[in-house]
């Protein structure tokens, strides 16, 4: 398996945490945890 095949599969899992990471350094940990939470709900629901 390639790196770009495996990149492509663990992305939408990875998305959450890395948007948790830029919200956490701009808003806080707390706004950064909902953020990523909400955004995980859409993924959830899309």
């Amino acid at each position: 398996m390639n790196g770009t095949l495996l990149l492509k599969r663990l992305l939408p899992g990875l998305l959450p945490l890395l948007v948790f990471i830029v919200a956490d350094e701009l808003y806080g940990t707390e706004a950064g945890l909902a953020v990523a939470v909400s955004f995980g709900l859409l993924q959830l629901a899309y």
